[in-house]
């Protein structure tokens, strides 16, 4: 025998992998478990409720037959599918909420119209949509037009339009005249 060779070497020892199995089959659980939770907060942004934009009405002008409301940018996106219109006399109301996003996106200058008339009590009344850069979404400079089949409204009544978000039924603007 060589020096410093004492013979064959004994087999190495077996390692005890189970701590480490449990160590990864835990981390695997945790992994399903919190991964739900995880993207629900992300989707819901952390507090579970949808936000509401305000939308600024910045000029509320008579027109030719009824009146032309012009929006400002809204605190945060807002497509206009997800915009309703309250119209009331104070005894009486319309509204308005049949378009989608898609119905005002296009070409620039992209126009919705109602088609046809709602009764306020017993003045017929239009709704048109104006989206200047046909994108579906709210932006300043954005307007509705609301017409009669007369001159303009009445001015017997003080007239309100409201805006309401619908996903969250809230209101985000209002004019009156």
């Amino acid at each position: 025998m060589p020096y410093g060779v004492a013979g064959p070497s004994p087999p190495p020892a077996k390692r005890d992998n189970t701590a480490l199995v449990l160590v990864i089959i835990i981390v695997i659980v945790a992994a399903v478990l919190l991964m739900p939770i995880v993207l629900y907060v992300m989707v819901l942004d952390f507090g579970g409720e949808p936000t509401t934009p305000v939308v600024l009405i910045i000029s509320n002008t008579p027109t030719d037959g009824g009146r032309k409301i012009v929006f400002g940018p809204p605190t945060s996106d807002l497509e206009w599918g997800d915009v309703q219109f309250l119209l009331s006399d104070g005894y009486n109301s319309i509204e308005w909420n049949e378009w989608e996003s898609d119905d005002l996106t296009g070409p620039p200058f992209v126009a919705w119209s109602s088609g046809f008339e709602k009764m306020l009590g017993d003045i017929p009344v239009w709704l048109e949509i104006v989206d200047l850069g046909g994108n579906g979404f709210v932006n300043n400079g954005d307007y509705i037009e609301i017409t009669t089949s007369g001159d303009s409204f009445p001015t017997t009544n003080t007239y309100t339009l409201t805006v309401i978000h619908e996903p969250t039924s809230d209101q985000m603007g209002a004019a009156t005249f």
